[in-house]
């Protein structure tokens, strides 16, 4: 099972150094490429960033509801001044196997 990352550009670029699927969107893509990661058997986990999951609510309501796996996760993007909770960290961090 792989981890995928949903986001701007140096956000995905920066996860992708830890083996993350990633997947490059914008306003006009972040649905239908989240449809599309939802949609694989092989994915896990979807990390989005906040700025795209703000634009798709009703995608990630769905998704979240209609079976187990992927499971999301929300970030801030590298431009996000908002912050990561402790928890959400620590949660991305032991998926990619990465210590704190």
């Amino acid at each position: 099972m792989k981890i995928s990352v949903l986001g701007d550009l140096h956000t995905v670029s920066a996860l992708r150094l830890t083996g993350a699927v990633g997947v490059v969107a914008d306003a006009e893509t972040a649905a239908s490429q989240f449809s599309e990661l939802v949609g694989r058997d092989d994915i896990a986990m979807i990390i989005i960033t906040r700025e795209l999951a703000e634009l798709i609510p009703q995608e990630l309501r769905k998704a979240e509801f209609a079976r187990a796996l992927p499971v999301l996760v929300e970030i801030p993007g590298i431009g996000d001044g908002r912050g990561l909770s402790d928890e959400a960290l620590a949660g991305i961090a032991d998926a990619l196997g990465l210590p704190l």
